[in-house]
């Protein structure tokens, strides 16, 4: 059956308004994903999330907040590296490989290294060589001061020779506390001092010529007893001898131009006007025998400089027959091991006059019998006439 035009376009339109009544009473009246009225912002986020240097569409893409933050950072870091001063770089010695350590040298405050010891007949020589000349040949226990060491020698210094000696012979040692030996004195006015540095306390000063015991070695300094003292001479000052030269025979007492009266005026012409100065022999200044020495060369009578050496000048005179002008003599282990540690000339009344550091020191009048310390170290007198 054919349907006329009109009643078709009345059926259809029926059913478009019974489709529509049913989506509207969908729950919550939203369309559904399978509406066809959805939009862009209902897509997943992940379709939007950037990639790596943005979507190649979109040209002026910016890096996320987070890179920005990161990148300023480095920058600033670049730059405070660039202005930090760099680090030093480790001392040269501790990354570099070093040459193997040599044996540490003992330091010493004088051109005298060490001192040596000989074995026997060893030769000291002009040169490093067994075929320079020979300056001497030295016994076993010799001791040497030692300069320096040049190809297995030792370049050493012995009683005014500098040379060198075979080091197979010599067995160096950088300090001593031992050493028994004698040395001389070269140059004037040189200190004995407290300690084994210049920095020491003058305790007295020797003549050039003098010999003096020596009982250790350290820091280049001798450790030498001398006018009954203990302490240190410079090695640069003194050579090494083997002993100390036989004493003169004793001389027959000149005679005197004076008399002992005459002697003990001059002597007591001092008191008071000349200082006490070790090595002194001078009216500007003397020690005890320098002070003897020189009143009696007033008189024509040379005596040597040194108590003990003086004693055997003149006749022995018994304590009890003292005249003025006679030499008197004492001793005191605590100062010397001398014979004679000191000296004056008496001048009667029981008094005599001396060089001397006691009490105000200088040229002193003192008692000798009433006087405890002289009375008790009294040695002997000698008579010059």
């Amino acid at each position: 059956m054919k349907l006329s035009r009109k009643v078709a376009a009345a059926m259809l339109a029926a059913a478009l308004t019974l489709s529509l009544c049913v989506i509207s009473a969908l729950p919550g009246g939203q369309p559904r994903m399978d509406a066809m009225t959805y939009n862009i912002d209902t897509l997943p986020a992940r379709d939007l999330r950037p990639v790596v240097d943005g979507p190649e569409t979109e040209a002026d893409y910016t890096p996320p907040a987070q890179a920005i933050h990161t990148a300023a950072q480095e920058e600033a870091a670049a730059e405070a590296s660039a202005e930090a001063p760099a680090p030093e770089a480790p001392a040269r010695e501790k990354t570099e490989s070093a040459a193997p350590a040599q044996p540490a040298q003992t330091a010493s405050s004088t051109s005298v290294l060490a001192v040596g010891v000989t074995a026997d007949s060893v030769r000291l020589r002009a040169a490093a060589n067994t075929g320079s000349a020979i300056l001497a040949e030295l016994n076993r226990g010799t001791a040497v001061s030692v300069l320096g060491r040049q190809d297995g020698w030792y370049k050493v210094n012995y009683d005014g020779k500098t040379g060198y000696m075979s080091a197979d012979y010599v067995t160096a040692r950088s300090s001593a506390g031992d050493l028994r030996c004698v040395v001389r004195v070269i140059s004037d006015g040189l200190n004995l001092r407290s300690g084994a540095a210049a920095s020491g306390a003058v305790l007295a000063t020797a003549s050039r010529g003098e010999y003096v015991d020596v009982s250790g070695f350290e820091n280049g300094w001798f450790r030498v007893q001398y006018s009954g003292k203990t302490g240190y001479m410079s090695g640069d000052h003194l050579t090494l001898a083997a002993a100390r030269p036989a004493a003169p025979a004793p001389a027959p007492a000149a005679p005197a131009s004076g008399t002992g009266a005459e002697i003990a005026a001059l002597a007591r012409s001092f008191v008071g006007k000349a200082p006490y100065v070790y090595g002194g022999a001078g009216p500007s200044g003397f020690d005890c025998s320098g002070f003897t020495m020189y009143i009696y060369g007033q008189f024509g009578i040379r005596l040597p400089h040194g108590a003990t050496d003086q004693m055997r000048y003149g006749a022995a005179v018994d304590r009890s027959q003292l005249q003025p002008g006679d030499l008197i003599f004492f001793h005191d282990d605590y100062y010397s091991s001398s014979t004679a540690s000191h000296c004056g000339i008496y001048v009667g009344n029981d008094q005599f006059v001396h060089a001397s550091t006691y009490g105000s020191g200088g040229v002193l009048l003192t008692a000798l019998n009433g006087n405890p310390y002289y009375s008790a170290h009294y040695i002997a007198a000698r008579r010059m006439g």
